[in-house]
């Protein structure tokens, strides 16, 4: 994995408070996304916690033609009052890669009436819940679990049913009933 600048942070403040979602209340919030022009365009009202109002409205590009293109158009309007506003953009170098690459590794499990084996290709080794017990499978060894018993599986409720008239017809009585309309 290669370790490069990352772009994407960008935080608008309201008068020293960020504009968050999960702090004040947000009055209205409208998410449109138009696939043939790539676009995402985002309206939204907020009230921070310390009582100003702002109207956000934010559209991000993404290039079908060059894919390492992308734009990004803040728009915030101040409701109530003037307000000072400010936009971040923030590169973060040199982030922390993650402990594993998840990526590498496989997992093949092959399943039977009495058990269920766990196989990893590669990688470190992955944490899976076999009904509801946590194994750790690793690349050393296969795991052997065994499949919970009839008697410990849930009970199979009634069969779906249509309502009168709309069941489905087998096909020789399709076939029989659309010959009959035929003639």
């Amino acid at each position: 994995m290669i370790n490069i600048t990352n772009a994407k942070v960008i935080r608008l403040l309201v008068d020293d408070q960020p504009f968050d979602v999960r702090y004040g209340e947000v009055r209205a919030h409208e998410r449109v996304l138009d696939f043939r022009a790539g676009l995402l365009e985002r309206k939204a009202e907020w009230v921070s916690a310390g009582g100003w109002a702002v109207a956000m409205r934010s559209t991000r590009l993404v290039s079908f033609v060059q894919r390492s293109v992308a734009a990004i158009c803040y728009e915030p309007a101040a409701l109530d009052q003037a307000l000072r506003v400010v936009l971040q953009s923030e590169l973060v170098a040199n982030e922390a890669l993650p402990a594993a690459d998840l990526r590498q590794r496989i997992l093949r499990f092959d399943v039977t009436a009495e058990t269920t084996t766990y196989r990893l290709a590669g990688g470190d080794a992955v944490e899976v819940f076999h009904h509801g017990q946590a194994v750790t499978v690793s690349a050393d060894a296969p795991v052997v679990c065994e499949t919970a018993s009839s008697d410990a599986r849930l009970a199979l409720g009634p069969a779906p049913s249509q309502p009168a008239g709309r069941e489905p017809l087998h096909r020789k009585a399709r076939d029989e009933m659309r010959t009959r309309e035929a003639t």
